[in-house]
């Protein structure tokens, strides 16, 4: 269950973070390889499931989208 105060990302935020494109990030999202939460149409991502996200991914290799 999500705590009142629990910080999120938007998906523009993870992607500058990670330094990976919107379309990467939102993909991820949609395959569900990075757990989010659907707020009236904006994907929102905690704090923790990106450093878990983060954490998981120095261990396998994530598909990136090229244009």
């Amino acid at each position: 269950m999500l705590g009142v105060k629990e910080k999120f990302l938007t998906v523009p935020e993870v992607a500058q973070k990670l330094n990976f494109s919107y379309i990467t990030v939102y993909g991820w999202v949609k395959s569900g390889k990075l757990k989010s939460y659907n707020f009236n149409g904006s994907f929102r991502v905690t704090e923790k499931d990106f450093q878990a996200f983060v954490q998981a991914g120095k261990n396998n290799k994530l598909k990136v989208v090229r244009k």
